[in-house]
């Protein structure tokens, strides 16, 4: 039986992300908000298989994962679990995926953690980002950037970030050095928070 669940939810109307949707993302991590006019689909860890029209609002649908977020999601931390269970479009930047083939050839799981990340990005709502031109300009004027206030990141942070913000999507993470990153929706889902 896969561990990924396909599920219904409804879609969010536009694709820009502002401040105050951040906001209240912030303060509930429930899901109450922006009502979609649409259907999309998401995944989940639940045992509820397939089901179609769930009633419901979505605040915001268009997600990007770091390594981190996506190694909570495997180990079913509710309020990342939630959130894409009800995402209309998942985005996982190649350098994410190069992190985690990192971790999993440190471990003793590796051929069952890459068989688990080829099950997760086959999933019709996931899309692999590969880097491209225009994420290599975003990459150089990012660093460029943090250079210029004294905030130097790690490498890949920046490549995800760069990644991220040319696909319009949030950026879901537990670092909370993304948010030193410009031009990129940031939700850090820090430890402190309820699940």
């Amino acid at each position: 039986m896969p561990f990924y669940r396909l599920l219904s939810a409804p879609s969010v109307v536009g694709s820009s992300l502002n401040q105050t949707v951040i906001d209240l993302l912030r303060q509930s991590l429930g899901v109450t908000g922006i009502r979609g006019n649409g259907v999309g689909r998401g995944v989940s860890l639940r045992d509820a298989g397939l089901r179609r029209n769930r009633p419901g609002t979505v605040e915001v649908s268009r997600y990007c994962l770091d390594t981190v977020a996506y190694s909570q999601f495997k180990r079913r931390e509710g309020r990342i679990t939630r959130m894409l269970d009800r995402a209309e479009w998942i985005g996982v930047p190649l350098i994410g995926i190069g992190e985690l083939c990192v971790g999993f050839a440190k471990g003793s799981r590796v051929e069952k953690n890459i068989e688990e990340l080829d099950e997760f990005l086959a999933l019709p709502v996931v899309e692999t980002l590969p880097v491209d031109r225009e994420i290599a300009e975003l990459f150089g004027e990012m660093i460029e950037s943090l250079r210029r206030r004294g905030r130097p990141l790690p490498v890949n942070a920046v490549w995800i970030a760069a990644t991220c913000a040319r696909a319009g999507a949030t950026l879901l993470t537990w670092d909370a050095h993304f948010r030193w990153i410009p031009r990129v929706g940031t939700l850090v889902l820090d430890s402190d928070a309820t699940s």
